[in-house]
């Protein structure tokens, strides 16, 4: 059987994303004929991936949707619109093939996609390490395999929920399927996880849905060393550890550390953090280690803001993490904050734009990486907020991007977006790389 794995097309220029997920599931792909193409890397997006399908003329194309949008206002993009016109290219020059689509944007919105777009087969549902390989052993008896969505003459069928992979169990990925040397210079845009799973529940995001169960599923550090080993042999310079989170639990992430430190690996690296479980010897550590951009999602700097957010935190607590940055020189410090957050005041957006003045300052670089609101997603609890506000209706599936933005706060997150926007389009035009369709 010959496979093609495909990364979706983003529909304009952007920084590239390594394919982790597709080399992820062709780990125990030993008995068939596998392929991957990233349209992103080519200069002719859709030429490249027409030129493929004719030459190597698949028996099964798989195709990972990461995202349907940028999630940003202040940069509005649909992915999606790129991802349907690829599906439909894919099935007119391979009618025979089978289509499969997953990924988290797909896993999001699975059953909407399923009906908007005919032409898929098949969707994977959540994590398919496992599933997709048990799909192609019984591709005409998709019914035997759990976490499936497949077609029964006009109904959509979902086989249910699998059970989630053992990780320590699972192959390494196949790193040689897509030219690392590619990615390098795009800014940590490698990844590579040390566990899966997130225990939190951020009032905006949808890792606990696409996590499934609060358990978290760590890799034993000899693992994640063996892997590092692989990439940078391979050509990789920096790393993103793409983890939900990477400090929790924070005695794995000191065991990460270790294990670079031991094995005398020299690469730099990044990586989401959270506050409540940073120490000082896990900086140190981390920095030892090679990281250089700690990132963390405080969201807010109020105690209200963040118990509005769910987000388990204090303002102490950013207090704590933040002044042992003072005296970090060899790594830098990012934080996302959200601006009109549930019951938010303009005192509170007030104190949110000091804080980020003052340890600008302290810091002696831009503190912050994004000020942002939220895009509102199923399965997430923003969204049972706005439907109790009448922001959104039960019979909205949110597929096409909205925001929590309620007046009159809004009114400052515009003249913030419309900043933003002119930002990023002076910085496209000054590298006459325009952030539009090619």
């Amino acid at each position: 059987m010959k496979v093609l794995l495909v990364q979706s097309y983003l529909g304009r220029k952007e920084k590239l994303v390594y394919p982790l997920g597709l080399v992820h599931i062709a780990a125990p792909l030993r008995d068939q004929e596998v392929k991957l193409l990233d349209p992103n890397v080519a200069s002719e997006p859709y030429e490249a991936l027409r030129s493929e399908l004719r030459a190597y003329r698949p028996d099964v194309v798989a195709v990972s949707l990461r995202n349907v949008d940028t999630t940003h206002s202040y940069d509005p993009f649909f992915y999606y619109d790129s991802f349907v016109r690829q599906v439909k290219l894919i099935k007119s020059e391979a009618p025979g093939s089978a289509l499969v689509v997953g990924g988290p944007g797909f896993s999001i919105f699975a059953e909407t996609i399923m009906k908007r777009v005919p032409e898929i087969d098949f969707g994977v549902f959540l994590e398919g390490d496992e599933s997709f390989a048990e799909l192609l052993a019984n591709i005409g008896r998709p019914h035997e395999v759990k976490g499936i969505y497949y077609r029964d003459s006009d109904a959509i069928k979902f086989t249910g929920v699998g059970r989630l992979p053992d990780l320590s169990l699972l192959p390494h990925p196949r790193w040689d399927l897509a030219d690392l040397r590619r990615y390098r210079g795009q800014g940590f845009q490698i990844g590579l996880q040390t566990k899966r799973g997130c225990p939190f529940k951020c009032l905006y995001c949808v890792y606990p849905f696409l996590s499934i169960s609060p358990t978290i599923r760590l890799r034993p550090p000899e693992m994640v060393g063996e892997e590092i080993e692989q990439v940078l042999a391979l050509g990789a310079e920096e790393i993103h550890f793409c983890d939900e989170v990477f400090n929790y639990p924070i005695e794995h992430a000191e065991a990460v550390c270790r294990e670079i430190i031991r094995r005398r690996l020299r690469f730099r690296w990044r990586a989401f953090f959270n506050e409540k479980h940073t120490s000082e010897q896990l900086v140190k550590l981390a920095q030892e280690a090679g990281c250089a951009v700690f990132e963390y999602s405080p969201d807010g700097y109020s105690d209200r803001t963040l118990q509005s957010l769910r987000k388990a935190l204090r303002t102490e607590d950013l207090d704590r993490v933040y002044s042992i940055f003072e005296n970090v020189r060899s790594g830098r410090l990012k934080a996302s904050f959200i601006l009109n957050a549930p019951g938010d005041s303009t005192t509170n957006v007030l104190r949110l734009l000091w804080f980020v003045a003052r340890m600008s300052l302290r810091l002696r670089y831009p503190f912050f990486s994004t000020l942002s609101v939220m895009r509102i997603y199923p399965h997430t609890g923003i969204h049972e907020i706005a439907l109790e506000e009448g922001l959104v209706e039960e019979s909205d599936d949110l597929f096409r991007p909205v925001f929590y933005n309620p007046f009159p706060l809004s009114l400052l997150s515009y003249v913030h977006d419309g900043l933003c926007w002119l930002i990023l389009k002076g910085l496209a035009l000054a590298r006459r790389e325009w952030s539009v369709p090619f």
